[in-house]
């Protein structure tokens, strides 16, 4: 039996109609390497005999009464993988737009609460024999531990790995010692949320900056100037419940490239090509700030600007130079501090840098499928895998109806960036 910490109850209780804890992933495969086709009952034997290093996906929330203290994970007795593990079929032509429509339908829906919380898709009819894997979990069930769904179903090759199984652990008498617990109401602080190395591998977590905040003194500082004074854009609003989810990539080798000639780092350079990106939409929509807009990192606390103000690509490459567009998040943020705080979420992590199978399929793409927000409706996210960057753009369908249209403009970035830095950057080493 293990409680949740209080950080992870209160995204539970907000995480209702409009504000599903759940994250994702889209994996697409290359099913010519196996040696056999990959079935719904295959997916499911590559599963099933793995789960025991994924302790919590046979377990099941069990709240208190009255809510008095933050609910409990239990083994879940009447575990049943054929409700966890699904298939679909995309009707023909079967392209990447269905694929995202299709992701953005089930990414909306609430997990069932009475059941662990997790799901994941085979998806088949794909274009060009592609199949592809559709998996959420809410960020409570990944808490802890070090991996997810996709790195224990992964291998390194096409024959699959043997993995020794796990003896059962005695159960512990659930339902005593939560009514026990009960009677005390205890206040847990707090903290910062743990995402591992692993985990952010191939499924990275993303949440709002309140997930990276610990409870101090009262007298801390407020937020500094870059977090406090995000303009207004016309997705920092209520969401729904409904999501728009798209997806693009770009080869590795020319983000590092325009790293090497304009001397940033590598996620300054994911920051330009969405700044980039989102200003072509904000202009789009007739809605561009005059100030830059303001991204949560989380997975290294920051607030980072975007320069979109900037018309020229060599200005904005400019403005990202030396950290100075990055402060960190605060340990405290107040509630008004918080609605003013940021625009987006935006979150780049690092893969493996080899190849990956699934029952003998090639991975050969990984897109983030996001969390979002009241009043942070969009969340870019984005792996480096192999030899390329996948971007997975996470966005209420009522505040950003066209996730796709940002998608092409972030990858149309590229090349902007690719011709302002093919001569020589004047500003570079002033």
């Amino acid at each position: 039996m293990q409680q949740l910490t209080g950080l992870d109850a209160s995204f539970l209780s907000n995480g209702a109609r409009t504000r599903s804890g759940h994250v994702g992933t889209v994996c697409l495969l290359d099913p010519s390497t196996a040696k056999e086709p990959l079935t719904l009952d295959r997916f499911t034997q590559a599963i099933e005999p793995r789960l025991f290093l994924l302790p919590n996906f046979k377990k099941r929330l069990v709240e208190l009464p009255l809510s008095l203290e933050p609910a409990y994970f239990v083994d879940d007795d009447e575990f049943d993988i054929e409700f966890h593990v699904r298939e679909l079929t995309l009707p023909r032509p079967g392209d990447d737009k269905q694929l995202a429509e299709q992701v953005s339908r089930l990414h909306a829906r609430p997990l069932d609460r009475s059941r662990p919380l997790w799901e994941v898709y085979l998806v088949s009819g794909l274009s060009g024999d592609r199949l592809a894997i559709y998996s959420k979990v809410d960020h409570t069930v990944l808490e802890g531990s070090d991996r997810d769904l996709l790195t224990a179903v992964l291998d390194l090759t096409p024959e699959r790995r043997e993995l020794p199984r796990r003896r059962s652990q005695p159960r512990s008498s659930g339902l005593g010692q939560l009514f026990k617990s009960a009677i005390s109401v205890a206040s847990q602080s707090l903290r910062v949320a743990q995402q591992t190395a692993n985990v952010l591998r191939l499924a990275p977590s993303i949440v709002s900056a309140v997930a990276r905040t610990v409870t101090r003194s009262v007298e801390e500082p407020a937020v500094e100037e870059v977090g406090r004074r995000a303009p207004r854009t016309p997705f920092n609003a209520a969401i729904t419940q409904r999501r728009r989810w798209a997806f693009c990539s770009v080869p590795r080798t020319d983000v590092e490239r325009i790293e090497r000639a304009a001397q940033l780092s590598g996620d300054a350079v994911v920051r330009a090509l969405a700044a980039g990106g989102l200003r072509r939409w904000l202009i789009e929509h007739e809605s561009l700030p005059a100030a830059p807009l303001v991204a949560a990192v989380p997975a290294d606390g920051l607030f980072a600007r975007l320069p979109t103000q900037h018309a020229d690509p060599k200005e904005r490459l400019h403005a990202l130079r030396g950290g100075a567009a990055v402060r960190p998040i605060p340990a405290r943020l107040r509630t008004t501090d918080r609605i003013n705080a940021f625009n987006l979420v935006l979150s780049t992590t690092a893969g493996p840098n080899v190849p990956l199978y699934l029952a003998g399929a090639e991975l050969t793409g990984s897109y983030p499928v996001s969390a979002i927000a009241d009043g942070h409706g969009l969340t870019i996210a984005v792996i480096r895998l192999r030899d390329r960057l996948y971007f997975g753009i996470t966005a209420c369908r009522e505040l950003v109806p066209d996730a796709d249209r940002l998608a092409t403009y972030i990858r149309d970035e590229l090349r902007v960036l690719k011709k302002a830095v093919r001569k020589p950057l004047e500003w570079v080493g002033g």
